[in-house]
């Protein structure tokens, strides 16, 4: 049986092998229950998946309105703007993925 426990706020994972008495955990600590939800998933994972999805919406978008307003050819400072919103947002996405990268695999 697998067990997730937090200790110090450090992830820690008990193997405990039925009918073996004992604490078999990798970490010490005082602990407490992991809230797992019914997928395996922890709620910061979930956070961080959703805000993945909503950070590369947001450079999709940026990057479209700033094909728009480059193909009609209107104000090229808006052009200038938009590119800069598109490299902030992309930059925050890649954040955003290497966060919810390590909180999902672990700080190995």
């Amino acid at each position: 049986m697998r067990q997730l426990w937090r200790a110090n706020d450090f992830r820690c994972v008990a193997f405990i092998p039925a009918g073996v008495e004992g604490d078999h955990t990798v970490c010490r600590g005082q602990r407490e229950p992991l809230r797992i939800g019914p997928n395996g998933v922890g709620p910061m994972e979930t956070v961080l998946y959703h805000l993945t999805t909503v950070a590369v919406l947001a450079v999709l978008f940026v990057l479209i309105l700033g094909l728009i307003n480059l193909w009609r050819g209107k104000d090229p400072n808006l052009s200038q703007k938009l590119m800069r919103w598109r490299v902030g947002l992309q930059a925050l996405a890649i954040v955003i993925i290497i966060l919810f990268s390590l909180v999902h695999y672990g700080f190995r």
